[in-house]
């Protein structure tokens, strides 16, 4: 996914532009940029420049992000107002536009936190009047946040509110910290079965799939099994992790054999129960997930297996089908 112009320029831009149409923006009340107006021929003529640069330097994107009011007000007429749904619609149109004229059938991308994080702003017919003018099969959003719907906001999922987001396809996607902060809800079900909800609800619209959006890692790799696995999961499953008896003589992981260990446990074993953590055994699947840090090899003998510490990336296979694959 690569970046597209979202209509926010310096004020300087008056400088080479004096007629340009520019509307004051606002963050958290206190910080400002500006937005050329989505009626501007400029915000086209930039927003195609812009693609066609990027796609010369990168090569081909099918795919642009492109999020002008993510924890903003939108700079528009109030709510209740024709004006605001009109502009809002030409708004959505425009953006559309110059995507498709930069890269021919790309896919405008949109997260989607401030759907639950500002309901004040984000009533149902102002998000229906910005993807009002862009084809379903031209717009994916990202639903960023169900965990923060669910566990912080208490104020329903985005995909029931707005009914599916109105034909669009979209993300099921969960944020387990915020800057590397865990949240201490300790709703591991969540993690395990929550997609299970969007699944079955007459609000699933055109889900397209699931995962994950965090703002840190090597924080909690507990949940980030719960949620890979439950990617291959259609029913519901238990939110509990199994780890292989260490061996007598140099403490490693050994397969074949596995033994339980409580959700209470690894919820509350946060940063320091990595080593659980990274041991973490969900039925006949083992995911190492030790991102920038490197184990030195460790062989040693079990039984009849052998075990091999991971130095990266690491799937667990039963003896009978070969052991580790790294």
């Amino acid at each position: 996914i690569c970046p597209g112009f979202s209509g926010f320029v310096p004020e300087a831009l008056k400088r080479a532009h004096p007629d340009a149409k520019l509307t004051k923006t606002s963050w958290g009340g206190r910080f400002h940029n500006f937005m050329i107006e989505p009626d501007d021929p400029l915000f086209a003529k930039i927003s195609e420049m812009f693609i066609r640069e990027w796609e010369k330097e990168f090569g081909k994107c099918d795919f642009y992000l492109v999020d002008s009011f993510n924890e903003m007000e939108i700079p528009f007429p109030p709510h209740g107002t024709e004006e605001r749904y009109n502009k809002l619609a030409m708004y959505g149109d425009q953006v559309y536009r110059s995507i498709e004229a930069g890269s021919p059938g790309a896919t405008w991308v949109m997260q989607g936190w401030m759907f639950g994080y500002q309901r004040n702003i984000w009533d149902e017919r102002t998000l229906a009047a910005l993807l009002s003018r862009v084809p379903d099969d031209k717009m994916l959003l990202l639903d960023m946040a169900v965990d923060y719907n669910r566990h912080f906001w208490h104020n329903g999922s985005n995909y029931d509110k707005y009914k599916g987001f109105y034909g669009k396809r979209w993300v099921f996607s969960v944020i387990p910290n915020m800057g590397g902060k865990t949240g201490l809800t300790g709703m591991l079900d969540f993690y395990a079965n929550g997609h299970l909800d969007a699944l079955r609800t007459p609000n699933r619209g055109k889900l397209q799939g699931m995962g994950m959006a965090p703002e840190g890692i090597e924080n909690n790799e507990v949940i980030y099994e719960l949620v890979a696995r439950a990617g291959w999961r259609s029913t519901i499953g238990a939110a509990t992790a199994r780890t292989a008896p260490r061996s007598p003589a140099t403490g490693s992981s050994c397969s074949g054999v596995s033994t339980a260990v409580s959700p209470t446990t690894l919820a509350t074993a946060g940063n320091a129960g990595r080593a659980v953590a990274r041991g973490a055994v969900f039925g006949r699947m083992r995911i190492f997930m030790p991102p920038l840090r490197l184990l030195p090899p460790v062989r040693t003998s079990c039984g009849a297996a052998r075990c091999t510490a991971p130095t990266s990336w690491s799937w667990w296979l039963p003896p009978s089908a070969g052991g580790w694959r790294s």
